[in-house]
């Protein structure tokens, strides 16, 4: 009996012991839902455009260097940029990003 006590004492502790408790965000950052509701112009599409565009685009056509130039060039931006052809010779953007911009053009391309 002793011994069917001190198993389940042990069983007991691992279980216990190896519990914890991670953020799913930490975990599978691919499966967190993406908030394309945030789709501010200077809080968000500007810096996505500055730190995946501007490399090229800030001295070369099209000048992405503007909000005007950027909402000129929106449409254009965005088939490119689901297609795969651009950033070229970068990184794709991913689908979170994609959807942002896609809702900032959708909603009037603001400039908030």
């Amino acid at each position: 009996m002793k011994k069917y006590i001190l198993i389940f004492f042990v069983i007991i502790s691992f279980v216990v012991t190896s519990c914890y408790n991670d953020k799913k965000e930490t975990l599978f950052p691919s499966l967190v839902a993406c908030d394309s509701t945030q789709y501010l112009f200077k809080t968000y599409i500007l810096p996505m455009i500055n730190s995946n565009c501007n490399g090229c685009h800030n001295n070369q056509a099209p000048i992405l260097n503007s909000y005007v130039n950027i909402e000129i060039n929106a449409s254009s931006m965005y088939n490119d940029i689901v297609s795969g052809k651009m950033p070229q010779g970068g990184t794709p953007l991913d689908d979170c990003s994609k959807k942002m911009f896609k809702k900032w053009m959708d909603h009037g391309m603001p400039n908030n």
